[in-house]
């Protein structure tokens, strides 16, 4: 009986430290995909993943964004990333559902990430706070 449990045990921790293993390499491969998209521009970037089947991306979510690159924040860099054309993308930043948007900083570093739809408001908020820093 004991022997079971010293075996269960065992494997048990086997696969929690394979667990933090990869969720260790997923976070190192965000943090090399954001310091590419931001290595160009000292301006905030925005990462905007969408699929052509979501109808609240096409027709809620995108337009918010596009009007906020269009609006004060024209110096910011807008990334629309299709999960179907691109999911190698969608994958190494763990996106889940779409539409989903992550807002870097000018160091790459991941200020923001907003799971479904962001209002122009909330999104204007997190942009000042990360222009702001």
């Amino acid at each position: 009986m004991l022997n079971r449990l010293i075996i269960l045990v065992s494997i048990m921790l086997c696969i929690y430290l394979v667990i933090l293993y990869l969720r260790k390499k997923q976070l190192n491969t965000v943090k090399l995909a954001a310091s590419n998209a931001t290595k160009d521009t000292p301006n905030p970037v925005i990462l905007y993943f969408w699929s052509p089947q979501c109808q609240h991306c096409k027709i809620t979510q995108k337009p918010i964004l596009e009007q906020l690159q269009a609006s004060q924040y024209a110096p910011l860099k807008l990334h629309m990333i299709n999960i179907q054309e691109q999911p190698d993308k969608a994958i190494n930043w763990g996106v889940r559902t779409v539409p989903t948007t992550y807002i870097l900083d000018a160091a790459g570093n991941i200020a923001h990430i907003n799971n479904g739809i962001a209002t122009e408001a909330q999104l204007r908020k997190q942009l000042d706070t990360v222009t702001e820093a």
